[in-house]
């Protein structure tokens, strides 16, 4: 891929939701952007990047009409070349109501959620979206399976771009150890209680593994009971929350990556451990398959199997360095910012 174009700043105007991803993107391009402006729905985990706010509900239409003339302002005082809007939802229906009329060219990533399930509530919903979309000059996602759905929606020519925010490379190794790390959301969506009882009947045959659960949620206690019942204390840690450093160092030790979520897209945090050398245990989801070749790069497990019985027939070493090879070459920082600097500089051009 060609380096980057020094000479292409752009003013972005960047709209989204108040979330740690909003913080990850704005991070990921703002000194390669002449100025960015985010404008989001809240303060509590965007504070530090100053952001102006402007409410996205959808239930009082007066509340509507204030949210799209204050956009305009914005608009106005800082007068951006390109709008980035960030969910398919309500954030971009009001942005899209506000600044179609201007005819600046919006780019609109999409989450997941917004185009996978957000149509199915309803026609409106549907509708909605639909319409977010098709007003859009381009449109990401962050796997194959939801470019075909935005596809669907939007019309099969529509502009897509698969991509994600990218993730750090590590700059140092760790010998790893026999450990198995699990950090997603204990709720149910993730399953983690379905790792946490497979690993414990995994270490009994294999009791020089230690299973580390990061993160909390409502089902916290109910695991953590789980592992006293069965006598497993001394071979499942939990970790609580954990900082970026720390969870970094629980990637970089473990051997294992273990994520059954039902759902879900391309998980930041599979990418993360396949950058440090982790090997995978994933659910069979589209997304998932997009990255895990099953018994090559790590295992992808159905829904009845033990997660972690044919963890001895995979090669780790070699999963561990193609997984590495793989996340530098497709989800690097590097390479997300010049994709969507590159999405940047190509719906410019198209207007000129």
């Amino acid at each position: 891929m060609p380096g980057p174009d020094k000479t292409f700043r752009p003013r972005v105007l960047l709209i989204g939701s108040d979330t740690v991803h909003m913080v990850t993107y704005y991070r990921l391009v703002r000194d390669a952007c002449e100025a960015v402006q985010l404008v989001s729905s809240g303060a509590d985990k965007v504070g530090s990047l100053n952001p102006t706010l402007v409410a996205f509900g959808l239930k009082n239409p007066l509340s509507v009409r204030r949210s799209v003339k204050r956009l305009r302002e914005i608009h106005e005082s800082f007068r951006p070349d390109i709008v980035h809007v960030h969910q398919a939802n309500s954030f971009a229906f009001i942005t899209v109501l506000a600044l179609k009329k201007f005819n600046i060219p919006i780019v609109l990533t999409t989450w997941g959620s917004d185009v996978l399930v957000l149509p199915d509530k309803n026609f409106p919903m549907k509708a909605m979206v639909r319409y977010n979309l098709k007003h859009a000059a381009h449109v990401t996602a962050d796997a194959g399976f939801m470019v075909q759905r935005i596809r669907e929606l939007a019309g099969p020519t529509k502009a897509v771009t698969e991509t994600t925010f990218g993730v750090d490379l590590p700059t140092e190794t760790t010998p790893k150890q026999n450990v198995v790390y699990s950090n997603r959301l204990h709720k149910p969506l993730y399953n983690v209680d379905r790792v946490v009882r497979d690993f414990i009947t995994f270490v009994q045959k294999n009791p020089d593994w230690k299973l580390f659960v990061a993160a909390e949620g409502t089902e916290t206690e109910k695991l953590k009971r789980m592992v006293q019942e069965r006598n497993a204390v001394e071979h499942v840690v939990f970790c609580g929350w954990l900082s970026p450093q720390e969870n970094l160092k629980n990637y970089r030790l473990a051997k294992v990556f273990v994520s059954v979520p039902s759902s879900d897209g391309t998980s930041v945090s599979l990418l993360e451990a396949m950058a440090c050398g982790c090997v995978p245990v994933v659910s069979d989801l589209p997304a998932n398959r997009e990255w895990i070749s099953d018994g090559l790069n790590g295992l992808v497990v159905g829904e009845r199997e033990n997660i972690f019985d044919r963890l001895a027939s995979i090669d780790m070493d070699a999963a561990a360095q193609q997984n590495k090879v793989i996340v530098a070459r497709r989800a690097s920082r590097d390479v997300a910012r010049q994709t969507f600097l590159g999405i940047y500089r190509n719906v410019l051009s198209d207007r000129s």
